[in-house]
């Protein structure tokens, strides 16, 4: 079936070859009327030819206004409407303006309106429609930690995230012939449970900036949205969320990693001149078979597939060379890095000495609710003329404990390396 964009196009395209058959009908007629040959009734049928084709431009293009007009219509009604949007059509509402009026803002029990995101919100760059002279913030990073996790939501009748813990151990064996196994595996489960993290970001809007919607929906876009998800990527790292000191943090994916042992991985003082490829790979075997000493043990196995770093750790080892002659770091045509069979993402939200490495799909991060915007009076804003925009987050991540051992975090790059380099003795 056409549909109304496809149908215009062709629509143009018969008025163009409308105006070039009438343009053609006109030159021949132009000669018919010089020659002194031209029969009257081919001087007549030429002109009903130019006017047929005059006609037809006529109603191909009432046509086309008509179905331009019911597209636009469509996309209108359509059309999301984002946070910034929201927060402008709010402002210039009546219902918005007469409250400002009749001060509905009071400090106590005064009114305020709940402005909520859609998911696109977090995802989609909103474009400025006007640069205020004066008014310009550095760029923000991009996301590292937050897009490459599991994503949940908590449901609106419950404020924490529920999870059974399991663990088996077999004791498989021989037996013989009508006999008993005397052994019995072992199976246990732990209900256990983690509170929601609450995140809150404010800022104060004074009566005169009101009067620009735009300068306020691009402030709360730009720096009350975006900075709210910039502080939940870095604290998915780096958060200190525990169970007995604080239950309602996010519980960071350093604090839940397992530290790099060169021991564990069966590589301490193992490697000639070892490189940061080499303590990549030893990251990678550590989660492979968590422990040497259980090299054959069938638990514990993951597949390390990403692996994150400071981008000036990135830079110092991209242009470094394995003894090979090949470059540690691999750059593919897409322009994804590789090291160590693992994806690298740069982000500074790491520190440079630090490495981090982990199986994706082990940590998740759920939501209770998509950010909300809250706009009222506090305090002294009635007397000094002025609005507070208050942004709620609330967040948590997970990762069980066995899937801990899937999670490598190397703290110092220089006394990893040091840890699986063969000593000058025993290189010798």
């Amino acid at each position: 079936m056409e549909t109304p964009e496809e149908k215009v196009t062709r629509i143009e395209a018969e008025i163009k070859a409308a105006q070039e058959a009438a343009k053609n009908s006109e030159t021949k007629l132009a000669e018919l009327i010089k020659s002194t040959e031209a029969k009257e009734a081919e001087i007549k049928a030429a002109k009903e030819a130019v006017e047929q084709a005059n006609a037809n431009i006529q109603k191909l293009q009432s046509g086309l206004n008509v179905l331009t007009k019911k597209i636009d219509g469509i996309k209108t009604e359509t059309k999301e409407q984002t946070i910034v949007q929201a927060v402008a059509n709010l402002i210039a509402s009546e219902e918005f303006k007469a409250d400002l009026k009749n001060k509905a803002f009071e400090s106590k029990g005064g009114k305020s309106y709940e402005i909520k995101a859609s998911t696109s919100d977090l995802t989609v760059d909103v474009t400025r429609t006007m640069m205020l002279p004066g008014v310009s913030f550095p760029r923000d990073r991009n996301l590292a930690f937050l897009p490459n996790l599991m994503q949940g939501s908590v449901g609106q009748d419950k404020n924490r995230i529920g999870y059974i813990e399991g663990s088996y151990t077999s004791k498989v064996g021989y037996v013989g012939e009508g006999q008993k196994n005397a052994n019995l595996d072992e199976v246990s489960a732990v209900e256990r449970y983690r509170e929601m993290a609450k995140a809150s970001a404010r800022i104060k809007v004074t009566e005169e900036m009101f009067e620009d919607a735009s300068y306020i929906a691009s402030r709360i876009s730009n720096q009350m949205m975006t900075k709210g998800m910039l502080f939940l990527d870095r604290e998915i790292f780096s958060g200190n969320g525990d169970d007995s000191s604080n239950p309602n943090h996010i519980y960071g994916l350093k604090g839940a990693a397992t530290a790099f042992d060169a021991t564990k991985a069966g590589l301490k003082n193992a490697v000639d001149n070892a490189n940061i490829g080499d303590l990549a790979d030893a990251m990678r075997v550590q989660g492979s078979i968590v422990d040497a000493s259980k090299a054959n043990s069938d638990q514990g196995s993951y597949d390390l597939n990403v692996i994150y770093m400071n981008p000036v750790t990135a830079y110092k080892y991209a242009h470094t060379k394995s003894p090979d002659g090949n470059y540690i770091i691999n750059t593919l045509t897409d322009g994804t890095k590789l090291m160590a069979g693992m994806r690298v993402i740069e982000t500074p939200a790491i520190g440079t000495s630090e490495l981090f490495a982990m199986e994706s799909g082990l940590a998740e991060v759920y939501f209770k609710r998509n950010p909300i915007i809250k706009i009222g009076q506090e305090d002294d804003d009635l007397s000094k003329d002025q609005y507070t925009m208050v942004m709620f987050l609330r967040a948590q991540v997970l990762v069980e404990t066995e899937n801990k051992k899937g999670l490598i975090y190397v703290a110092d790059i220089d006394a990893a390396l040091a840890s699986i380099t063969k000593t000058a003795s025993e290189a010798a």
